[in-house]
């Protein structure tokens, strides 16, 4: 499961680290950036055929929703059914995208009742990098006259995270059944579409050697919090 990332690089660091043309939005740090808020996004733009960063809300809305919302959450994506899944077999096809996080936050039970304590931790890169999330995009847009007279809205496009199975004894395991799925840099161009090959064997979990985890303290819960402090390593 990933139900809360960090993003606060700037948008100057990732435009180098994914070869970009100049972004001009200026996105604020987020420490706690929860569904329905907003996100730095990495994807192939439709209109120039090149890579780009865009503002999307996260929680993906198909196309061919009708009301702009979903009844179930989207905000994850399981890879092992993203290929049959109506809400994402189209953008898994040719939507993808990379969403780059400074880290993710998880949170461990502390025992096995119906209703445990549970400890917050984060999870990042243990090299320093960006977790490149894969993801998938779509662009949806209101139906004709539904605004009313002329008016025109204008398109959502939203994302989602896709998670699978944490590795069998792994530390990852540990903290979730479920890891978002994690690339490597030298997968960014075969899953974003530059390139052929095997899409399927991208979607696994990371090596263990890849990632850090800490304890971070309770305040992460509240998507309201956005402090810097939300990441201080706790005791």
């Amino acid at each position: 499961m990933c139900g809360r990332i960090g993003q606060y690089l700037p948008s100057s660091y990732l435009e180098q680290f994914f070869h970009i043309d100049r972004f001009a939005d200026n996105v604020p740090a987020n420490y706690n950036l929860a569904p329905t808020e907003t996100a730095m996004v990495v994807r192939i733009d439709p209109a120039t055929g090149r890579r780009a960063i865009t503002v999307m809300k996260w929680g993906l809305v198909p196309f061919f929703s009708k009301t702009g919302k979903m009844d179930y959450a989207t905000f994850n994506a399981r890879c092992e059914s993203v290929e049959k899944a109506a809400s994402f077999r189209a953008a898994y096809k040719s939507r993808r995208c990379i969403v780059p996080a400074d880290l993710y936050y998880e949170w461990k039970p502390l025992d096995d009742s119906k209703k445990p304590a549970k400890q917050a931790y984060a999870v990042a890169r243990a090299d320093g990098g960006p977790l490149l999330l894969a993801g998938l995009w779509e662009t949806w847009k209101a139906p004709a006259g539904d605004l009313g007279g002329d008016a025109e809205s204008p398109p959502l496009r939203s994302f989602t995270i896709l998670t699978t199975a944490s590795a069998p004894g792994s530390r990852m395991a540990e903290l979730h059944s479920r890891i978002p799925v994690i690339l490597a840099p030298d997968s960014v161009d075969l899953w974003l579409g530059e390139r052929d090959g095997d899409l399927p064997g991208l979607m696994k979990p990371c090596p263990d050697a890849w990632l850090r985890m800490w304890k971070v303290g309770s305040r992460v819960g509240n998507p309201r919090n956005k402090e810097r402090s939300l990441i201080d390593e706790v005791a």
